[in-house]
């Protein structure tokens, strides 16, 4: 009884420690990026708000407000719509914003599985961007998000839909391949008892699904997470029919369909997870988790079934069933174990992720459950196995066997002398009989193995509930620098400069230089400091701003020296008593972001999109012809599928080694220009600027590398 009772106690602990570390996460349609962005300060009002998430999010159920300086919703904004040829970016129009901060509040449904998530992120126009919450730190817990998640509700309705479709699943296999298609006594109850958990598993995860997203069921039903939802009741449903056959006779061919109907009810859950998730692989990964669930359900739910089969079989039916479960078990874990890693490794993402998100710590404490319940079976399949399928505990007086392998629920007649006597003590262990003691011993472990498996299947659950760690790592990446950072020292090697400019953008930028001396680095007193500017590229463009003296060696100063995005060359220039040191240093200004996404496919070049605002947007492309010899391509469109007519544009490129180059542009077309040029490994990056019909001034860019 032992193991038995430090099962549960294992057991309970585990369900603690999952319930506390699945409340600080949400669902998994997290903000990756958006436009603008996060901490973003902007020189002008964008016209479009563009945001894209990890998985698919569904349009209809997603909402975004916009809120000002003072608190006040500011009206006009458009409504969440998806962008096409992106799934998982919807965008939003915006009203005419004046300067100031903005915070925006979003909340959306995912797709792919019907989670809910939230966050709040700030911007500026023509100011600094006030502090806010992202999604990422949402995600991790900094801040509770809009949908509460994983609820309650949501988990035992997994949980349930799991322990039954588990028990169908393992009815199936167990009956043809441990118990030789006939089900042991008690098989219709437990088969009816399977259906009404994952039905009522099924019910209330509806349940939660609504509860979560706050809408009517019609409007829930007519999404995409509301028939993901409805399939899922529909196979539970089939199932439902194939339980019903098998309870009225369970044996033969029927079990084979509930097998089948309990598989095929596990492959539309899984359709419903995280393996759906937009990816190369996709179908992979479904099969993967499919195999997985199927695995586990065959090993879990066989436990009862073996329960089932040690109370009810006995001599050398129960004997024959034992060793043919341990086999199929085996082969079950094997399964189990490998299916697991493949969908733990993309899901964690990285060794740090396991201890670092919640994901990551449930899934090992999933982990360590599973090394427990093997621990337990391998104490069951090298010890107890042995010890009731050895040749001692199958030594029985001549005689009718105790029970036909054939006839299923018979017990021998009661009151029998003799061999008959003998044989219903040892089946049912009121006798000593030579396997009798570890046949008891085997029922508790495996009752112990039941009882862990039931704690596996919670964390399961919440599993299912939570962002996987790749996600959370992918909405925390952190966005662009708002600043660029140049440092230098003299010819002389007597000071050290460290020159940053804030945003580093063309346009205007605070600059703050730090002086240190070379050799010590402590502070170098100045009596006064300025910078000298000018562009390589177009020699006409020059420059000075003197700075202000600050605090422990740093001189501050604001200006819009740095008017054209390009190579500037600036020299320090700084004041002694008796002398001055001139510091020359190089800064490439900062390009402001933008919204790109990329389209690749096999054999054609990739095409880059760039989202301009007000409707218009850019495609571009770069290929090369022949060695030695590329032609980048700029279409500008005013609207989907319908080119702007353009009155004037120009464009550059940045070499990999930094240099810039003005491009030569042909024009195709009113809104299609392209341009040749002499194409050498490395990252290179390519603009356009360009003027409308009407007067408007866009631009836009894109980077590709170019390979050896």
């Amino acid at each position: 009884m032992r193991i038995w009772w430090a099962a549960l106690l294992a057991a309970v602990l585990a369900v603690g420690a999952v319930g506390l570390l699945a409340s600080p996460a949400d669902a998994h349609a997290l903000l990756e990026r958006s436009y603008p962005a996060a901490g973003a300060s902007l020189p002008h009002a964008p016209h479009t708000m563009l945001l894209d998430f990890t998985e698919a999010p569904e349009p209809s159920l997603s909402t975004v407000l916009l809120l000002d300086s003072s608190g006040r919703t500011v009206p006009g904004v458009g409504k969440l719509t998806p962008v096409p040829g992106n799934a998982k970016e919807l965008r939003a129009a915006l009203p005419p914003l004046a300067n100031g901060a903005y915070t925006v509040n979003w909340r959306t449904v995912s797709k792919v599985d019907g989670h809910v998530t939230g966050g709040s992120f700030a911007f500026g126009i023509g100011v600094q961007a006030p502090p806010g919450v992202s999604a990422a730190q949402a995600a991790k817990g900094g801040s509770p998000p809009a949908g509460s998640a994983p609820s309650p509700a949501a988990v035992a309705g997994r949980w349930l839909l799991y322990w039954g479709l588990a028990l169908l699943v393992a009815a199936g296999a167990t009956g043809a391949l441990v118990f030789r298609w006939r089900l042991p006594r008690g098989a219709r109850i437990v088969i009816a008892a399977g259906w009404l958990v994952a039905a009522a598993g099924a019910g209330t995860m509806i349940l939660a699904e609504r509860a979560a997203v706050g809408v009517p069921f019609t409007e829930l039903l007519g999404t995409a997470t509301g028939r993901s939802l409805l399939a899922q009741a529909a196979a539970v449903a089939v199932c439902g029919v194939a339980a019903l056959l098998a309870a009225l006779r369970p044996a033969g061919p029927r079990l084979a369909v509930l097998g089948a109907a309990a598989a095929a009810a596990l492959f539309v859950h899984a359709q419903a997870g995280h393996a759906e998730t937009a990816s190369p692989v996709r179908l992979l990964n479904v099969a993967d988790q499919w195999l997985h669930m199927v695995a586990a359900g065959v090993w879990v739910g066989g436990l009862v079934w073996l329960l089932l089969g040690l109370r009810g079989l006995g001599g050398t039916a129960r004997v024959m069933a034992v060793r043919r479960f341990s086999q199929l078990a085996f082969a079950a874990v094997a399964l189990l174990a490998v299916t697991g890693v493949l969908r733990a490794v993309p899901e964690v993402g990285s060794l740090g992720a396991l201890v670092s998100t919640s994901f990551g710590v449930v899934l090992l404490i999933k982990t360590g459950l599973f090394v427990a319940l093997m621990g337990l079976a391998w104490r069951n399949r090298y010890r107890l196995v042995p010890a009731i399928t050895g040749p001692a505990s199958r030594a029985r007086p001549a005689g009718p066997p105790p029970l036909s392998a054939g006839a299923a629920g018979e017990s021998p007649p009661r009151g029998k002398t003799g061999t008959g006597t003998l044989t219903r003590r040892a089946d049912t262990g009121t006798e000593g009989g030579a396997g009798d003691g570890a046949a008891r011993s085997l029922r508790r472990s495996v009752a112990a193995e039941v009882t862990v498996a039931g704690v596996v299947l919670v964390a399961a659950a919440v599993l299912s509930g939570l962002p996987p760690s790749s996600f959370v790592q992918a909405a925390g990446r952190p966005a662009a620098p708002s600043s660029v950072t140049v440092t230098g020292s003299d010819f002389a090697t007597t000071v050290r400069v460290r020159l940053t400019a804030s945003p580093g953008t063309a346009g205007p930028d605070v600059f703050q230089v730090q002086l240190r001396r070379y050799d010590s680095g402590r502070p170098l007193p100045a009596r006064q400091v300025q910078l000298e500017f000018s562009l390589p590229s177009n020699p006409n463009v020059a420059s000075s701003l003197s700075l202000t003296r600050g605090a422990g060696g740093t001189w501050t100063g604001q200006g819009t020296n740095l008017s054209i995005d390009g190579l500037w060359d600036i020299d320090v220039v700084v004041q002694q008593a008796a002398t001055a040191v001139d510091v020359p240093l190089r800064l490439r200004t900062r390009l402001p972001p933008e919204h790109i996404t990329a389209a690749r496919q096999p054999g054609v070049p990739t095409l880059y999109t760039v989202q301009l605002g007000a409707g218009r947007s850019l495609q571009a492309y770069m290929e090369e012809i022949e060695p030695g010899h590329g032609v980048v391509h700029f279409t500008l469109f005013k609207a989907p599928e319908r080119e702007a007519t353009i009155t004037s544009a120009r464009a550059a490129a940045i070499t990999p080694g930094g240099a810039d180059q003005s491009l030569k542009l042909i024009r195709f077309d009113q809104g299609h220009f392209a341009a040749n040029f002499t194409p050498t490994p490395g990252r290179w990056t390519f603009r356009i600027d360009a003027t409308t019909a009407g007067g408007a001034t866009v631009s836009g860019y894109f980077s590709q590398t170019i390979r050896p």
